[in-house]
């Protein structure tokens, strides 16, 4: 019997398919592991419409297990059908799951106005805030400080998408660094976006310049090495819509709650 769970991830609709296996174990054990694994992402009904399909099958025989390419041995994980269909051969670790879920979510993106951004986020009053930066900038650093008066709802991914001409910040179900952050699929409006600098005093300056804030921010993101200039545009057009600043901080929780609270 076929079996079919559906996903929401940032207002994308991702069908997976566990087909017959010849070992039903493997089947009943790929669902629990879905189940567990993007709880809070699953939904019970159909969706209307699917944006993409993964389809769990059997493997044909063992040739299809390894490829060799010199002294190197690749574990065929998938097939790619096309984009937004995919066979995935049972069973996946939970990474390798996680790695073609990413690698969907990131063609679906290439196809509206949305892009993931390498961040941490936080959020309040049910909007989100968003700190961006260089590796060892204080993003997961930051939320950690905050995260006595805010929410935190990303340490290192999210999706940022628009929808009806407003972009709105998207969790996404993947491991990051704090481990004990509840992952949910609701849309949250931006409140603003922060360029993080560590620094001896706390202070936060409006980045109006659009050129600036989009030099900054497309190092943040998540896109083809190449990309084609229809994939700069909505970056250009959330660099043009959102408010900007430049937070400079120590780790003072106190002192930066105060700070971030004249804002928001």
């Amino acid at each position: 019997m076929v079996m079919a769970i559906y996903l929401n991830i940032a207002a994308f609709n991702i069908q997976l398919t566990l087909r017959p296996s010849i070992n039903k174990n493997l089947v009943e054990w790929q669902k629990q592991q879905i189940l567990s694994s993007y709880a809070n992402f699953i939904i019970k009904e159909r969706p209307k419409r699917i944006h993409a399909v993964i389809n769990f099958i059997d493997r044909k025989d063992d040739h299809s297990f390894f490829h060799k390419l010199g002294r190197q041995y690749f574990n065929k994980v998938y097939e790619e059908k096309s984009s937004n269909n995919i066979s995935v051969f049972y069973i996946p670790s939970y990474y390798e799951l996680q790695l073609i879920l990413k690698k969907v979510l990131f063609d679906l993106l290439t196809k509206v106005q949305g892009f993931f951004i390498h961040c941490s986020a936080v959020e309040y009053n049910n909007k989100a805030i968003i700190f961006v930066g260089p590796s060892k900038a204080g993003k997961t650093t930051i939320v950690k400080l905050l995260k006595d008066r805010y929410q935190i709802l990303a340490d290192d991914l999210g999706v940022i998408r628009e929808i009806g001409k407003t972009f709105y910040f998207f969790q996404t179900p993947f491991l990051e660094k704090i481990q004990l952050i509840e992952k949910l699929n609701q849309p949250y409006a931006i409140r603003g976006l922060f360029f993080l600098y560590k620094a001896d005093k706390i202070r936060i300056r409006v980045v109006k310049n659009e050129a600036t804030v989009f030099k900054k921010l497309i190092k943040q993101i998540w896109m083809k090495k190449h990309p084609a200039k229809s994939r700069l545009k909505p970056i250009i057009e959330f660099a043009s819509s959102q408010e900007f600043f430049n937070l400079f901080f120590k780790k003072e929780k106190k002192e930066l709650i105060s700070a971030l609270s004249t804002l928001i």
